[in-house]
């Protein structure tokens, strides 16, 4: 069973299991080169720009690789993500889910495009069945996260995701992995 006790964990088994994710790095005390280094590996237009050293610290979400340089000496220890707002037009649904050995299934999910995985004040979807309900049927695009959990045997473990029209990521898929929980 893979436990999980935090936000650089989650990164660990993400890179482990080799998931699709917008790809992130984690910095400690850097020099701005290998910030910039890490920006022109993965040109876009929007980052996140997160502090790793506590829970619930600042966030810059969906700033410019200027406002990057402009606040990554706040933090010491910190991550650069590619911001999935950059495919915000291509989403189809985001959200969390859980399905267990035992079956049980939990979604919280919107299918908004303005919502990320974090912000969703009014879920479209929210059900806590198991695997064989019918209704399960009426979310749009959720066989995605679910053959993707089935195939890289994500049970027990609450997943952060997104599920696009198109391939993005590191590994071009249609599903994006931003975060995995089991004991926080």
């Amino acid at each position: 069973m893979i436990e999980i006790k935090d936000k650089i964990d989650s990164l660990k088994y993400i890179n482990k299991l080799k998931l699709n994710t917008f790809g992130e790095k984690i910095f400690k005390n850097p020099t701005e080169q290998e910030v910039i280094d890490f920006m022109d590996e993965n040109p876009v237009k929007y980052y996140i720009l997160r502090d790793k050293s506590k829970i619930g610290s600042k966030v810059y979400s969906n700033i410019t690789r200027k406002e990057v340089l402009q606040h990554y000496k706040e933090y010491k220890l910190f991550s650069i993500d590619i911001a999935s707002y950059n495919y915000r037009d291509n989403k189809i649904l985001t959200g969390d889910i859980l399905i267990s050995k035992n079956n049980n299934f939990t979604i919280t999910a919107s299918s908004n495009k303005d919502c990320d995985h974090r912000t969703f004040p009014k879920p479209n979807y929210f059900l806590n069945t198991d695997i064989f309900d019918k209704k399960i049927n009426n979310i749009q695009s959720v066989d995605k996260i679910i053959d993707y959990i089935y195939k890289h045997e994500l049970f027990d473990v609450i997943i952060e995701f997104g599920v696009f029209d198109i391939p993005v990521g590191i590994n071009k898929e249609c599903v994006v992995i931003y975060e995995l929980r089991t004991n926080y």
